[in-house]
């Protein structure tokens, strides 16, 4: 089946991120022990969106709806103070401009879905040189947190606004977290290895569709032996 629409992360999928993730977790932590979450809620093990998700669930049992706004507005500062910090330091992903160029040349319909905020998203096609215009671009602020990827939501959002369908489209991405989100709205999926997963985490996560980096991306579809998720 031909592919009508191909959806991409940005970091470590696109561009080389500059965001420190593990410090951002940090203070993003601090951020909410001062706002008076209790500090059980909170593990460095999770993914922030899974603690968020926690978080959320605490306020909405024990909060207001003023706890609630506070809370999110505090997270938002938060994670959008340290996601630009270095990001005058993005690069592109060897092959990502080329590969963003060739698809529409082909036809195919390009799309952008990611957990940044929408100025560090910017900022950082900006300062990595991908001037490309996406059909559709989906960031983690557009909306609510709990709505952002991996919520299927974002992905269904994205793709109305590309015009495509769940049988006509790839996600593109380096986070189990992509692969989720593909899964949760029947999309297709492909693990690259340029971010921060490696072919063994890959294969932990039971993914059976992975190439180098998105350079290959091209002579991968052309072999129409994609992978869904979820199905197995």
């Amino acid at each position: 089946m031909a592919i009508r629409g191909a959806i991409f992360d940005l970091d470590g999928t696109l561009v080389h991120t500059t965001v420190d993730f593990r410090l951002m977790k940090r203070k993003l932590f601090d951020v909410l022990v001062e706002e008076g979450v209790p500090s059980y809620l909170l593990d460095e093990a999770s993914t922030m969106s899974s603690s968020l998700a926690l978080v959320r669930h605490y306020i909405i049992r024990n909060g207001t709806t003023e706890d609630m706004e506070r809370i999110s507005g505090a997270v938002t500062r938060s994670m959008n103070m340290t996601e630009l910090e270095g990001v005058a330091r993005t690069t592109a992903v060897e092959g990502a401009v080329r590969c963003l160029r060739s698809l529409q040349d082909d036809g195919i319909s390009i799309g952008l879905l990611t957990r940044g905020s929408r100025a560090y998203t910017e900022a950082a096609l900006h300062h990595a040189g991908i001037t490309v215009p996406f059909q559709a671009m989906v960031c983690r602020d557009d909306h609510p947190e709990e709505e952002a990827k991996p919520n299927g939501k974002a992905l269904k959002r994205i793709m109305a606004l590309m015009e495509v369908q769940p049988q006509d489209c790839i996600l593109v991405g380096d986070h189990a977290m992509d692969m989720e989100c593909a899964a949760s709205a029947s999309v297709r999926f492909l693990g690259v290895l340029t971010g921060s997963f490696t072919r063994a985490d890959w294969e932990r996560c039971r993914c059976r569709a992975m190439i180098d980096s998105v350079g290959e991306l091209l002579r991968y579809l052309d072999e129409e032996n994609l992978y869904l998720p979820g199905r197995d």
